[in-house]
């Protein structure tokens, strides 16, 4: 499994023909050129990740991008006035940027105009039809400083010794005081040594000094402090110095949401859930999140790349208006230094995915500041307004009211609002750290500038490396996992056999797990014996257990099923319960409008007719809603 890269150059067969992306037509769009008659056509991407996934679409040739020393590209990397060279270059080229042979008549006109000569700007032509926008970048960007060397390697300890004893200390000598120290210390080596070492010009040594890194300086001469505070980038700096495009950095931790769950068919308290959440530094954009009553782990971890990778599909599974922008691989990885993300999965993962995994410094929360900022957005616009929210209980006013008991929010519901919030209203606010920019259209500019984001080549290889890991013995009733059982034909020779199998399952649904054959080194899918087990989630499971609990103070299997079975005959129940309340409502205004003589027989019904609702019972429908308030 390797990060394939939506751009020129990469091709792919679909349903039977062969095509070559040819150009980027804006957000999450490509045009691409059939190879059988050289028509372009235009593509959706994610249309391209769905065929993708269900086999229609294969890819035959790509650029494995598993560049952790670099980001994606050199446009990514390189001093940002020599991009701005390159867009004035091709800003020059573009009148003659889609010509299929080199232009020379309209190149000539060019030169003209533009005062350059005609064979630089054949030179530009040619390296932008190769290599795009990178190949217009000055060779100048991709020049190295001159190392410090002298060919006299004696003069050289000498050289370090002073820098390193005298020049780099606390008393600060300056360049003058450090050359001079150096020519003395020849000097004593001279009149033991031969032959005599040769002292460099007194320029050559300024040059050298001056080649020394200001931020050595500052951490030798004036300390830890000095060097945080004027060199190591600040979180607001990450998106001005370093962050180039879309899913170039994101960072990752967890937080304790300031809200009280409820257990959405029985009311049992489920406390206040955890919220894994990623996010993109270069929009300010969420990339993904995970939910949960357990304390953060490995399985948020990789349940939040998961999530952070795929396209989202807010439209069609939570019917929100816009759709959610942020997907694809990351190029960096922030994070801090818990177990969780020091987890060999984790770190395995994002090494077959090509993400380069940077750790905070420990005891410097400040360089956490973006996603730990978002974390409390999240509550002051959102939780802090709702019911349930346990702000009030840092400082209790009333001593009657308890978040637990008065919160209507369940799993679930949360679930929906903070899509709703990620996708309708978060995207669309000016956000300070971009300059009034909005997100949304941030992310849609970096997209026009460096492409469209990485994607997994392998769709069910990656869902199958970010599902958690366990080891499981086989018994004659399959493997156990959850209170389940799961069996395959294929289980049956490691029955009995106190050989460990290694079991993946997905936390979003149990009705089934994937187990490694030991000795056939190949995964097999292992479904659930249990119907209980089907549409279940973790989550689901976590619910069923926590009722089961609160009720009986035991858990069996047994009793985890009839949780589960339970929950479903309360589904059905309330929405009996509904239809039949509203069956009577309806009853019940059908008789307030005969009271009233509003019905509409009343107009037409003469004094000397007989009554045409003699067969209602008025009476005995009022006496049904005695206890009902009135309308």
């Amino acid at each position: 499994m390797y990060a394939i890269g939506w751009e020129r150059g990469l091709i792919f067969r679909l349903n039977g023909l062969r095509w070559t992306i040819a150009d980027s037509d804006g957000p999450l769009k490509i045009f691409a050129k059939r190879h059988s008659d050289a028509s372009h056509e235009r593509f959706f991407i994610p249309d391209l990740i769905r065929w993708m996934g269900d086999g229609t679409l294969i890819i035959e040739s790509a650029y494995p991008q598993n560049r952790p020393e670099q980001p994606d590209n050199l446009l990514s990397w390189v001093n940002p006035k020599y991009v701005k060279i390159a867009e004035q270059r091709r800003e020059i080229l573009k009148p003659v940027l889609n010509k299929a042979a080199v232009p020379n008549e309209e190149l000539a006109a060019l030169a003209v105009t533009h005062q350059s000569s005609l064979r630089t700007l054949r030179r530009w032509w040619r390296d932008y039809q190769k290599r795009g926008l990178e190949g217009l970048v000055p060779c100048t960007a991709l020049m190295r400083q001159r190392a410090i060397n002298f060919p006299d390697q004696r003069f050289a300890r000498i050289f370090w010794f002073v820098v390193n004893e005298h020049y780099l200390t606390p008393r600060a000598p300056n360049k003058h005081a450090a050359v001079q120290m150096m020519k003395a210390e020849v000097t004593k080596a001279n009149i033991i040594e031969l032959p005599l070492i040769i002292v460099p010009p007194r320029s050559t040594l300024y040059l050298d000094l001056k080649r020394i890194h200001p931020s050595i300086e500052a951490l030798r001469r004036e300390g830890l402090q000095a060097f945080e505070n004027n060199f190591l980038l600040t979180p607001t700096q990450f998106s001005d110095r370093c962050v180039r495009f879309p899913t170039h950095i994101i960072e990752i931790d967890h937080t304790l949401l300031d809200l009280e769950l409820r257990d959405p068919r029985t009311n049992i308290p489920l406390g206040r859930p955890w919220l894994t959440l990623a996010f993109d530094v270069y929009s300010r954009l969420p990339w993904g999140y995970y939910l949960s009553l357990d304390h953060p782990s490995a399985t948020s971890l990789m349940m939040v790349m998961r999530h952070g990778v795929q396209l989202k599909r807010a439209k069609e599974f939570y019917e929100t208006d816009r759709e959610w922008s942020a997907f694809g691989i990351p190029s960096i990885v922030i994070v801090d230094n818990g177990k969780d993300f020091r987890s060999h999965h984790f770190r395995t993962m994002c090494a077959e995915l090509g993400v380069t995994i940077h750790y905070r410094p420990r005891r410097t929360p400040r360089f956490g500041a973006v996603i730990e900022r978002m974390f409390g957005t999240i509550n002051q616009q959102l939780l802090h307004n709702a019911l349930g929210n346990t702000k009030t209980m840092v400082k209790v006013k009333m001593k009657n009211r308890n978040p637990r008991e008065e919160t209507p929010w369940t799993p679930q519901l949360l679930d929906i609002a903070l899509n709703v919030y990620f996708t309708q209203i978060y995207p669309l606010r000016a956000h300070k750290g971009l300059d009034g920019q909005l997100p949304a259209n941030q992310w849609d500019k970096g997209l026009l500038f460096t492409g469209h984001p990485r994607f997994p080549n392998d769709l069910p290889a990656f869902y199958r490396a970010t599902l958690p890991v366990v080891e499981r013995t086989v018994t004659r009733m399959g493997i156990e996992l959850h209170h389940h059982h799961y069996s395959d034909p294929l289980l049956a020779k490691y029955v009995g056999l106190k050989q460990h199998v290694k079991v993946k399952w997905d936390p979003l649904d149990l009705s089934y797990i994937a187990v490694l054959l030991p000795k056939e080194k190949i995964w097999v899918t292992a479904s659930a014996q249990s119907k209980a087990a089907h549409k279940m989630s973790y989550l689901d499971y976590r619910l069923s257990k926590k009722l089961v609990t609160h009720e009986n103070g035991l858990v069996s299997l047994e009793s985890i099923f009839s949780g589960w079975e339970r929950i479903h005959n309360l589904e059905q129940q309330g929405l009996d319960e509904r239809e039949e309340i509203q069956q009577q409502l309806l009853r019940r205004e059908a008789s307030r409008k005969l009271l009233d003589g509003s019905g509409p027989a009343q107009k037409e019904r003469s004094t000397d007719s007989v009554n045409p609702w003699a067969d209602v019972t008025v009476l005995e429908e009022l006496d049904q809603f005695q206890g009902y308030p009135s309308m």
